[in-house]
């Protein structure tokens, strides 16, 4: 398959190239807009091809493309991609405004072509084995938590875009759909927290939490109903409580083994070029991706 890579910066060299540049199926061409950049990139991953504007990615013309540069540029790039009937993998948000991120779904409907949003969480292992183990209970309540240890952004709405969006996604992908009823959000010159109630759709209420100056990294998950408390650590132990009995996984990302799987990238883009090739319409689409912007939309509620 011949994929277009469009932006080389941390996340696509920590994970998306290795794991693209490994597959011998795959032919690359990347795009970065410093020179400098796609020559280490081509030399580091025995890539051939790369492309010096967007001209060049389409006279290329790759079934597929991972758009990975900075959000505000996505609106822009996913369009002329799937204007020009290319497959697109991008990472989230898909945008940074619910009408740039509906007009982007309702052109892959009417091109008929995928669009994939990268939201890593929902194909980490422990993840899917921690939702696929909840099932059907219903969702009395839920607290999804973030603990960093210094503020970086100066702006609210740029670190919910960034970084709260994964938290209301994990949301949506283990307790369904819901309303804000609560928001607050804390700054003292740089984000520094926000909290959010969500009242579930099915009669649950959820909690959103990120704090900036906490003692340690974490992202941690609590689900409670019908008699049964699950509990996750994100890419490192899942814990289930139901009476007198309690059952643990740990994953291997501690030990740094596998990495790519542990933090769900590689089975992510594994579906997504599946999803490509079978022309199946992926969980993570545009419209599934749009109702998690709307969500976050209520809780930063800047108008």
């Amino acid at each position: 398959m011949k994929i277009a890579i469009l932006g080389l910066g941390g996340i696509a060299k920590k994970y998306y190239l290795p794991i693209l540049a490994s597959d011998p199926n795959n032919h690359l061409i990347i795009y970065s807009r410093t020179p400098q950049t796609v020559a280490q990139a081509k030399a580091n991953f025995r890539i051939q091809f790369s492309a010096e504007s967007m001209e060049d990615i389409l006279s290329w013309r790759p079934d597929a493309a991972f758009v990975l540069t900075p959000s505000h540029t996505h609106h822009e790039l996913v369009k002329i991609l799937l204007n020009q009937g290319v497959d697109v993998f991008v990472e989230k948000p898909v945008t940074l405004s619910l009408g740039e991120t509906r007009e982007l779904a309702e052109l892959a409907d009417s091109s008929q072509r995928i669009l994939m949003v990268g939201f890593n969480r929902r194909f980490a292992p422990l993840h899917q084995r921690a939702r696929e183990y909840w099932g059907n209970r219903k969702v009395e309540q839920a607290v999804f938590t973030k603990l960093r240890t210094h503020p970086f952004h100066d702006d609210a709405r740029a670190h919910m875009y960034d970084d709260t969006i994964h938290l209301v996604d994990a949301l949506r992908f283990y307790c369904g759909e819901g309303r804000v009823v609560h928001r607050e959000i804390r700054s003292d010159g740089y984000f520094t927290g926000a909290t959010a109630l969500v009242a579930l759709d099915d009669g649950g209420i959820a909690q959103v939490v990120t704090t900036m100056r906490a003692g340690q990294w974490r992202e941690h998950y609590l689900l409670a109903g019908d008699g049964l408390t699950l509990e996750v650590d994100a890419f490192r132990q899942l814990k289930i409580s139901q009476g007198d009995e309690q059952r643990a996984w740990r994953e291997d990302y501690d030990s740094g083994k596998d990495t790519f799987t542990g933090r769900g990238f590689k089975p992510e883009i594994d579906y997504f070029l599946d999803c490509v090739n079978t022309r199946s319409q992926p969980l993570t689409s545009a419209w599934d991706s749009l109702r998690t912007q709307m969500l976050l939309e209520d809780i930063i509620n800047d108008n």
